[in-house]
């Protein structure tokens, strides 16, 4: 019943998310730049259920964002897997740190996703790529998912907390 639960939060969040980045998100520019909602959820999702479920939470998102973009399919959701693992990764020793660092990691995370989409993008062939301003679209999008971090990282707390294992108490 709890994956049930756990599939159902999910696939709603992907759905909206999707559709959020395309319909609402996209036509936004901040310095030319459209902010990445895709990429927000992937990483919060490694700060807020780990690697593994992370990267799952990162690739289904991906995957359907990518249903949209004329960019090879998968693209982004092996950006948004990859970046949702390490993030997960590179958090797990710091769970007991303040809320501040979660954002930080979402910061960081984001602009190393980035620029993750460019290099392997480039990788790929999608040469069209070489023209995009990297440090500005890297800044943007990692200053934007950092205001939007804490939110996010609560959400998806929520999406996988049927799976969490119990509390132990200890006195």
């Amino acid at each position: 019943m709890a994956r049930l639960t756990v599939t159902a939060r999910l696939a709603a969040l992907v759905a909206l998310v999707a559709l959020v980045q395309v319909s609402l998100v996209a036509p936004l520019r901040i310095f030319g730049v459209a902010p990445d909602v895709v990429l927000l959820v992937a990483v919060a999702a490694g700060v807020a259920a780990g690697p593994e479920r992370g990267a799952i939470s990162g690739f289904v998102v991906g995957i359907a964002y990518d249903l949209f973009l004329q960019t090879p399919l998968g693209l982004t959701a092996l950006v948004c897997a990859l970046a949702s693992y390490g993030t997960g990764l590179f958090q797990l020793p710091l769970v007991s740190h303040p809320r501040s660092w979660q954002a930080g990691c979402v910061v960081v995370a984001s602009g190393l996703g980035v620029l993750g989409f460019l290099v392997i993008g480039v990788v790929l062939g999608q040469d069209e790529l070489l023209g995009v301003p990297v440090l500005r679209v890297a800044t943007v999008v990692a200053l934007v998912n950092g205001v939007l971090a804490l939110p996010a990282v609560r959400l998806l707390s929520w999406v996988w907390a049927p799976l969490a294992p119990p509390q132990r108490v200890v006195l």
